[in-house]
This record gives C-alpha cells, sequence and structure tokens, in this order.
C-alpha cells in the first residue's frame, strides 16, 4: 500500500546555508519525499528571508511543501503579506497551526484558535488546508468529547486533512483512528514520528507534546550504555513505526530536527 511519507524541516538563516544544507541532505536530487513541511521558528511575526528562501528552493525542484501558517502572533496584514509571498511560489498547501504559546509576548487577538486562521484561508478555494492533532489528546482538551469536537470544528473551518501530533504507543494510535472513524471524521491523516536521537531529545519530546513517554519505551532507553546506543535504538524505533503506519494505510511526517545523518538512514523509506 503507497502512502505518503514527508518531512518536517526548518529553514536556515540564509539563502547560502539553505544552500549548504540541501547539498549535504540530498533533499530535491537524491531525497524526494512527498512533500516537505517548513517549520516557522518566528511564530509568524517575521516573514524571514532564509524561510522563503527555502521555500522558493524546494518549490524549484518540484518538491511539495507545506509551509507552517500560524495564527496567535499574526495579524491580518502579516498574514496577506505572507500569504501573497508563498503564492507567488506556487504554494498552494498549508499547515495551519495555532502557534506556541511564548513567554512574553502577546497574542495580536486575530486568530486566537487554527479555526480562525483556517476559516482565513478557507476562502480561497486554491488553497488545501491541513490542521493539528493529537492521537493522545491535546493537554488542553480534558475528554475525549472536547478533543473531538474541536477537531470536527477544524475540518468544518475548512481542514481537509490531519498531521499529528508524535506518538510513541502504537495501540493508541490505532485506538485513536477508531475513534475519528466513530466520529465520521474521514479525512486523510498523517502521523508524526519522532526518532528519539539522545537523551536530551527524550526530554524534549515530553516538553513538546505535553505528555509523559510510555513508561516501558522510558526503561527501554534508560537501559541503554551511552548517546550513541540511544541513537541507534532511537532510529529503529522510528523505522518499525514507520513501517508500522504503512501497514495502517496512514501517512508519515518524520520530524528531522535538520539531522542530515538520520535523513541518510531513513532516506530508503523516505523515498
Amino acid at each position: 500500500m503507497s502512502v505518503p511519507v514527508g518531512i518536517e524541516i526548518s529553514a536556515q538563516a540564509t539563502p547560502a546555508a539553505n544552500q549548504a544544507w540541501l547539498a549535504r541532505s540530498g533533499l530535491g536530487t537524491t531525497l524526494r519525499p512527498a512533500f516537505v513541511t517548513i517549520t516557522d521558528r518566528t511564530g509568524g511575526q517575521v516573514l524571514a528571508p532564509g524561510w522563503l528562501d527555502m521555500v522558493e528552493r524546494l518549490t524549484a525542484v518540484r518538491i511539495p511543501v507545506l509551509p507552517h501558517l500560524t495564527g496567535l502572533y499574526q495579524t491580518p496584514g502579516g498574514l496577506k503579506q505572507r500569504v501573497q509571498a508563498l503564492t507567488a511560489l506556487g504554494v498552494r498547501r498549508y499547515l495551519v497551526l495555532r502557534g506556541d504559546r511564548k513567554v512574553n509576548h502577546r497574542p495580536t487577538g486575530y486568530y486566537p484558535h487554527a479555526t480562525d486562521l483556517l476559516r482565513a484561508l478557507h476562502r480561497d478555494p486554491r488553497f488545501t488546508l491541513g490542521a493539528a492533532a493529537d492521537p493522545l489528546r491535546h493537554p488542553e482538551s480534558a475528554t475525549w468529547g472536547t478533543e473531538l469536537f474541536y477537531l470536527r470544528a477544524k475540518v468544518q473551518a475548512g481542514a481537509q486533512f490531519l498531521v499529528t501530533q508524535f506518538c510513541f504507543d502504537d495501540d493508541a494510535l490505532v485506538t485513536w483512528l477508531a475513534r475519528l472513524q466513530a466520529a465520521q471524521l474521514q479525512v486523510p491523516v498523517i502521523v508524526g514520528v519522532l526518532p528519539l536521537t539522545s537523551r536530551d531529545r527524550l526530554r524534549q519530546a515530553e516538553r513538546l507534546a505535553g505528555h509523559t513517554l510510555p513508561p516501558a519505551l522510558v526503561r527501554q532507553f534508560a537501559a541503554c550504555p551511552d548517546e550513541s546506543a540511544v541513537r541507534a535504538f532511537g532510529i529503529r524505533l522510528a523505522r518499525a513505526q514507520i513501517n508500522f503506519l504503512r501497514q495502517q494505510g496512514v501517512g508519515v511526517h518524520l520530524y528531522t530536527f535538520n539531522d542530515v545523518e538520520l535523513i541518510h538512514i531513513l532516506k530508503a523509506l523516505i523515498n
């Protein structure tokens, strides 16, 4: 069964750095994933030259790009400028997010939820829009009823596919997919996979997801004698999860953190 496998990357600060990183990674030449999402470290506040340059370079070599669009700190004027610049490059698909809250930064109030940004973008029929989901339930959702209510709201606001947070519990993933089916949320699903390549990455994964890692998984990593063993074990787990997700018929979204060695190791699964 053929399912899409894409990767998430971050743009470099300058066009020259983008060019160097792309050459090392092979992205656009020997590596051609089904799509590439590009994170926006500014939270949508600045149209960074390096970010726009990365989009341009990938679209030029016919790699489907899904730039992140975040709403929490965005203004209508800033959104218009960003979308116009991306549309000029041929971008028609977006991953639409609320965005992470930042300490000492006040949201603009224009797009406080992903649904608000989805509605604004959905007015243009040229765009295909994706939204975020969490197989373990978003930390701000008290119940599964609440979680499914907001997922349905995203779909009604214009989301045509869902991209999930990473999840290290395959049984929970299967249960979540069944919940979507029972709730008649019948949109394509792409599941996030995060290779746990260091002990720092384990701690970062818990912080980013807002969930603790499965205790059995924590014990397995604790038994690794050194960082090299942690990395090897984490990559084996990621490889196994990608194969599992393919068997389930859902797409894969690989969080790379721009790790070129990791990309090369998993290239056969990505292409």
